[in-house]
């Protein structure tokens, strides 16, 4: 399957509304590190740096395209792309 971050941010609002009613769900901690698992086109990752304005901000996801438009949004944040079919931990080698 291929994500397109072009069609994913058409319905930006309704995709964006799970996290900020999660986030407002929770107390306010003071994060260090904020990693957004599947992060499409950083969305929901912008959500994440902006509760948590101190905390180093990374997002993964298994598209390319998603990987790219999010850098383009956050440049300030870390994305990595990941297969999400090898079974593997992201950021551990084995």
């Amino acid at each position: 399957m291929t994500w397109s971050a072009k069609q994913y941010v058409t319905f930006e609002d309704e995709r964006t509304r799970p996290v900020r009613d999660l986030l407002s769900a929770l107390p306010l901690v003071d994060a260090k590190f904020v990693v957004d698992l599947g992060c499409g086109p950083g969305n929901s990752t912008e959500v994440l740096a902006t509760r948590f304005p101190g905390a180093a901000v990374s997002g993964i996801d298994s598209s390319s395209d998603m990987i790219n438009a999010a850098r383009r949004r956050l440049p300030q944040a870390r994305f990595a792309w990941r297969e999400s079919k090898s079974g593997r931990t992201p950021g551990r080698s084995t």
